[in-house]
């Protein structure tokens, strides 16, 4: 492992480039560790828009995840996509899938949306997936969900989150990722005890959630920070290049980022590159050339494979180190093999809020994940504690699975 250290990411005040927009509250499958309150409510189209337009008020904005609930089962979520595509930001929705049909993909990507993150993870109840299945047990549903989504010409990313019981998996994942040409980014989320938070702030999870959904699972044996992420990635050779810290601690690592690059033959494994922290130094200039030019910095941007090429010769350059630029060349000699293709792999781990030493919550800094409540912005892992949505009668009841 190198010596250098991972830098931290330049987000702050209006320069966070990306924001989480709910388009509703309802879901039809249900997850473990789940912080939402789905009441069973889909936002007005009108009422999506004047979010999307505070937002980009409030931040320099490159992306929008569009989320819930499932995004998916809002009826004018096509128009969602066009209206946020249309101020100049890349579009994306996160969703388990299970409804995500090919025609609406079309129709979304007609729209105007550019990424589409799958969340399937063995701590979900769902109709497609057997019970008390391990990671690599759900490979087969991933790459399903994940044909019809490059099948309606989107590029794909993995979503889960991480528990304790399953932290053991997380190489399993990993190595999904990197095998796999239709994912090109995994996004996991570490376990976060709701019943602990609610009450670091002065509040019972009953009355944060309402009597008429079940009560959060007291989830302390299922916690998992990003200290426990890095120990389960550093025996697969996979160090963070970058990291965002928490408003209490800046320079804590509460967000991590990783990236990678595969060359894929079919019918072959892998060959993989984990790149080093030394890596920094290429995003640092990227990052700064993007915010002069745009006004804001890029973020969650898919590489084609000869920006993939050109990206490993700048980082074997702006490395200044021998031993790094000898192992990318030997690297992309392996593109000469017939039938090859190199992809992006990026990872990015987040670490959700904590109970401070002062009895207070701690976020991360200047959330990335920030949603827009009750005309606030808030990190949206928290945002039905901090401002619940106002009360409004639900347009339409689904029926959770069992």
């Amino acid at each position: 492992m190198s010596a250098i250290a991972p830098m931290p990411m330049p987000y702050g005040g209006r320069d966070v480039p990306h924001i989480v927009i709910e388009v509703n509250q309802q879901c039809d499958i249900r997850c473990r560790a789940c912080y939402k309150d789905k009441y069973g409510y889909s936002k007005p189209l009108e009422d999506i828009q004047a979010e999307i337009d505070l937002a980009l008020r409030e931040r320099n904005l490159s992306l929008v995840t569009l989320a819930g609930g499932e995004p998916s089962l809002h009826p004018r979520l096509d128009e969602v996509i066009a209206y946020a595509a249309g101020k100049g930001v890349a579009v994306q929705i996160l969703s388990n899938g299970y409804q995500l049909s090919e025609e609406k993909l079309r129709r979304y990507k007609a729209a105007g949306l550019s990424k589409v993150y799958i969340h399937v993870d063995s701590h979900q109840r769902r109709p497609d997936a057997p019970p008390d299945a391990t990671e690599a047990q759900l490979d087969a549903l991933r790459d399903e969900i994940a044909a019809r989504v490059s099948r309606a010409g989107l590029p794909c990313a993995l979503s889960l989150t991480i528990y304790r019981d399953s932290l053991g998996q997380l190489d399993d994942v990993v190595r999904f990722v990197l095998s796999r040409p239709d994912y090109h980014r995994l996004l996991a989320i570490c376990c976060t005890d709701v019943n602990g938070l609610a009450q670091g702030l002065g509040q019972s999870a009953g009355a944060t959630f309402g009597a008429d959904r079940p009560q959060p699972e007291d989830l302390t044996s299922q916690v998992v920070g990003s200290a426990d992420v890095e120990r389960a990635l550093a025996p697969l050779g996979m160090e963070p290049f970058a990291f965002i810290g928490s408003e209490k601690d800046p320079d804590s690592r509460r967000w991590l980022f990783y990236h990678s690059f595969a060359i894929t033959r079919p019918g072959a494994p892998p060959r993989v590159l984990h790149l080093s922290p030394r890596f920094k130094r290429l995003v640092a200039v990227a990052n700064a050339l993007s915010h002069r030019a745009r006004g804001r910095y890029p973020f969650g941007k898919v590489m084609t494979g000869p920006r993939a090429v050109i990206t490993l010769l700048l980082y074997a350059v702006t490395s200044l180190h021998l031993p790094t630029a000898l192992g990318v060349l030997w690297f992309l000699a392996r593109l000469l093999a017939p039938g090859t293709s190199i992809q992006q792999k990026s990872f990015v781990f987040q670490q959700g809020p904590s109970v401070a030493a002062d009895g207070e919550v701690d976020f991360c800094k200047d959330c990335p994940d920030a949603t827009v409540r009750n005309g606030k912005l808030v990190p949206v892992c928290m945002a039905d504690m901090l401002s619940p949505a106002a009360a409004a009668p639900p347009r339409r009841k689904l029926p959770m699975v069992a």
